[in-house]
């Protein structure tokens, strides 16, 4: 679906007819840090990338873009971990 800066601008501060499902981090670069959130609009989701300013100097940036519809999957997971203990 197309969306405009204004209406991704919106979506990413709450501020239109869904929710906001989740919102990713990515590493800070210099001046700012790229983000990808996760939109539900109508029962269908939607993944919207935009630039956060790191600085009191730097806006952050949305642009107009095709957003993928996209769907969430559930997934399971064997973490392994091990701990030391003094050998008797």
């Amino acid at each position: 679906m197309k969306f405009s800066e204004e209406e991704i601008r919106d979506m990413v501060y709450g501020d239109f007819d869904g929710d906001v499902v989740e919102t990713i981090e990515g590493e800070n670069r210099r001046w700012t840090r790229s983000n990808i959130t996760y939109v539900q609009i109508d029962n269908k989701f939607y993944e919207l990338v935009w630039e956060q300013g790191l600085t009191e100097n730097q806006e952050d940036d949305f642009w107009e873009q095709d957003a993928p519809e996209v769907e969430r999957v559930i997934t399971s997971r064997t973490v392994y971990s091990w701990e030391w203990k003094p050998v008797k």
